[in-house]
């Protein structure tokens, strides 16, 4: 998943010269990957606390980078 996601934000959000730290690379993958590794195992009392720990490492490495057009 955390790489069809890599895929998809580098096919649909590319740089510009207003945008151009949007330039996505292993490095990302890497980030997202560290900071799951980093939790503890008794952090977690069910399944759907990785998921959670997953959709909160995705926010910062990616969600985090977008620039708030409003």
């Amino acid at each position: 998943a955390t790489i069809d996601l890599h895929r998809q934000v580098m096919n649909n959000f590319l740089p510009s010269a207003v945008k151009f730290h949007y330039q996505f690379n292993l490095r990302d993958l890497s980030n997202i990957t560290q900071g799951i590794t980093r939790m503890r195992r008794e952090v977690f009392q069910k399944p759907l606390d990785a998921v959670r720990l997953w959709v909160h490492e995705v926010e910062r490495v990616f969600q985090d980078r977008m620039v708030n057009d409003l």
